[in-house]
């Protein structure tokens, strides 16, 4: 879930060439429908967001699937204490992705 198009599809970019199954979802409304459409390992949302914030929708995701891992990626500093949750700070690189998945799957 990341609002802004060139980083949203530069990430999907990304995970896909590392083997992931990918869903986009460029605003709130759509990360939930998509959440509710699919078995997801793992979210991986911006904090910043219009609408509702990354953290709720992580909180939002986490109470309807307990077992997805979320990943906050993230450019800003942010209070994101949510239980088994990781931080990957923007601008990441695969490598990076790489390090904060291995924590998932």
């Amino acid at each position: 879930m990341e609002d802004d198009p060139v980083i949203r599809v530069t990430a999907a970019e990304i995970l896909r060439d590392l083997g992931h199954a990918v869903t986009e979802a460029a605003g709130s409304a759509e990360a939930l429908d998509a959440l509710a459409a699919s078995d997801m390992d793992v979210l991986m949302v911006d904090v910043g967001l219009p609408g509702i914030s990354g953290i709720e929708l992580a909180r939002i995701a986490k109470q309807r699937h307990p077992a997805i891992g979320i990943v906050f990626a993230t450019g800003q500093e942010a209070d994101v204490r949510l239980a088994g949750a990781s931080v990957l700070a923007k601008l990441y690189d695969s490598r990076a992705i790489v390090g904060v998945l291995s924590k998932f799957v």
